[in-house]
């Protein structure tokens, strides 16, 4: 099915505000179930500084020194989704991040 009005496009610096909206909205339900699996003080000592370390890695992914590639989906001109690649030449082996 084709969307003429959804376009995959580079991500810009200014989408990064909406690029985190995103990312909160995606991984709170996952950071809750870690939670609720490990309860609080397991969680705190085990899990939480990794989760807290996923707002940190989507801003190193504006760099200029990133090796990550950032596309957004946009629809209507609106930000609604967004992808990181990676591709390590030497190995020639893709990652797909967030």
């Amino acid at each position: 099915m084709s969307r003429p009005d959804l376009v995959i496009c580079s991500a810009k610096a200014s989408d990064a505000d909406r690029l985190e909206e995103i990312r909160q909205a995606a991984f709170a339900p996952v950071f809750a179930s870690f939670r609720s699996i490990l309860g609080d003080d397991i969680y705190a000592i085990a899990q939480a500084r990794e989760d807290e370390e996923q707002e940190e890695l989507l801003s190193t992914m504006f760099k200029p020194d990133s090796d990550w590639e950032l596309y957004a989906a946009e629809l209507s001109g609106r930000v609604i989704g967004f992808v990181s690649v990676q591709l390590n030449r030497e190995t020639k082996v893709g990652e797909i991040g967030d």
